[in-house]
């Protein structure tokens, strides 16, 4: 069959080591978060919930915060953090500690048609506060 040249465009990027940094208050905020508190610098929000759960599993738990802390003190990790790219026209309000759901990339068209091409960074496990 013929291609429209519909689809998705995804855009990964691995952890630099030009990239912010990921330490013990990272974790700390992703236990925090996991336990149902607030990380150390107030509510979390849909970006915060998406860079907690470094597992990608859909929710912030305990094991999201053990593999930030094993990267943040330099041992292996199964789930190093690394950057996702999130069309930011999506709707987040419904994103929360138990629910992280998102879609990476956009949809090819966009870019096909000379949209512009909006996406945010997002560096899983990395959860300082906005600057």
């Amino acid at each position: 069959g013929s291609s429209t040249g519909e689809g998705r465009v995804d855009a990964v990027r691995d952890f630099d080591t030009g990239d912010a940094s990921i330490d013990v208050t990272d974790a700390l905020n992703a236990l925090r978060i996991a336990v149902g508190l607030n990380p150390s610098f107030g509510p979390a929000n849909a970006m915060d919930f998406i860079a907690a759960d470094v597992d990608q599993s859909g929710a912030v738990n305990v094991t999201d915060a053990l593999d930030i802390l094993r990267f943040a003190v330099g041992l292996e990790t199964e789930n190093a953090p690394r950057w996702v790219f999130l069309d930011e026209t999506q709707d987040l309000s419904g994103t929360s500690s138990t629910n992280v759901s998102y879609d990476t990339g956009t949809e090819s068209g966009a870019i096909i048609d000379g949209g512009d091409l909006q996406l945010t960074g997002v560096l899983l496990g990395n959860l300082a506060a906005e600057v």
